[in-house]
Formats: C-alpha cells, sequence, structure tokens
C-alpha cells in the first residue's frame, strides 16, 4: 500500500467533477447534476489501476518536465511511485525503462 492508497493521499483528492444539465420536457426548466469523483473512487471501479497509475506518473512526469502551471504538487519522486506502482502489467519492459529514465 502506498502514499496515494492512504485516506489523506492521492485517493481522497477530488479528481474529476462532471456538470450536467437535462430538462424533463424540450421546453422545461434546465436542471443541473453534478458529480465528482475522488481518485480512489476511480480505482475501484478501474479494471486496471495499474495501467491508471502509470497513466497519472507519465502525465505528472511530463507536465514536470515542461514546469507546467497545472503540474500542482506533483513531484519527481510522486511521478516516480506513479509509475512504479503501473510495472504490474510491462510484457515488453517499456514501461521499466521509462522509470530507468526517469532516474537518470
Amino acid at each position: 500500500m502506498g502514499y496515494y492508497d492512504k485516506p489523506e493521499g492521492f485517493a481522497s483528492q477530488p479528481f474529476v467533477t462532471f456538470d450536467f444539465r437535462y430538462k424533463k420536457a424540450l421546453n422545461g426548466e434546465s436542471r443541473p447534476l453534478q458529480l465528482t469523483m475522488n481518485a480512489g473512487k476511480i480505482f475501484e471501479k478501474y479494471n486496471r489501476p495499474d495501467d491508471f497509475y502509470f497513466a497519472a506518473g507519465v502525465a505528472a512526469y511530463g507536465m514536470l518536465l515542461r514546469n507546467s502551471p497545472y503540474k500542482g504538487n506533483a513531484t519527481l519522486d510522486m511521478a516516480r511511485s506513479l509509475v512504479k506502482q503501473g510495472l504490474t502489467f510491462d510484457p515488453h519492459g517499456y514501461r521499466a525503462e521509462l522509470l530507468r529514465m526517469m532516474d537518470r
């Protein structure tokens, strides 16, 4: 169990918010619907959480390399940890190679 599995860590943070509006009738008033999901709920529903961890690590690493204003509190250690958690499926060794590149 890593940092991202703890309630106070990444898994408990709001991850995505969906905002929708709908009408019951064509001329009726629109009604809002909103759903916010934290990373932990997504991991529960996702068939391959290791793929999700890997993708999140790659995204964090890319934002760090570009010094993106959207990187938030991402760090190299965080990106490495996420990529490492995604190594469970790596038939061609590409994921492990990324981790070796990150170590340089």
